[in-house]
C-alpha cells in the first residue's frame, strides 16, 4: 500500500511488516481518461450504486475483465463525473488510488 501527503510518500509492506519512508519528489501522474474510458470497454460493467469517498457523493461502478482477471471498482463523482477513486483487484492483490486534488484545464 503507498500513501502519500504530497511531500512525503509511505509504502507498506504487509509481507515483511514495514513502512518505508522517502520525500516526494513532486511526480503527477498524467491521465488520459479518454483512453481509460476506452480500456473499459474491454471489460464488463455494472452500476453498484452510489457512495462517498471523504464526503464526495459517487456513482460505483464495477469493472471485470474475465479474460484478464482483474477487477476494477471505480469511484465517479457525481458533480464532475471524474473518477476520483480506483480499487484494483488481481489476484490477492488490491491496489487503491485516490485523487484528493483534481485540476482539470479545458482547451477550447
Amino acid at each position: 500500500m503507498t500513501a502519500s501527503n504530497g511531500k512525503i510518500i509511505w509504502v507498506y509492506d504487509k509481507y515483511n511488516g514495514t513502512i518505508t519512508k522517502e520525500k516526494y519528489q513532486g511526480y503527477k501522474p498524467d491521465v488520459d481518461y479518454g483512453q481509460f474510458i476506452e480500456n473499459l470497454q474491454k471489460f464488463d460493467l455494472k452500476f453498484e450504486g452510489i457512495d462517498h469517498v471523504n464526503g464526495t457523493e459517487c456513482y460505483v461502478i464495477s469493472a471485470f475483465s474475465e479474460n484478464l482477471k482483474i477487477k476494477i471498482i471505480i469511484y465517479i463523482d457525481k458533480n464532475s463525473f471524474v473518477p476520483i477513486k480506483f480499487e484494483t483487484k488481481f489476484k490477492n492483490t488490491t491496489s487503491i488510488m485516490q485523487y484528493k486534488t483534481i485540476e482539470i484545464k479545458r482547451t477550447d
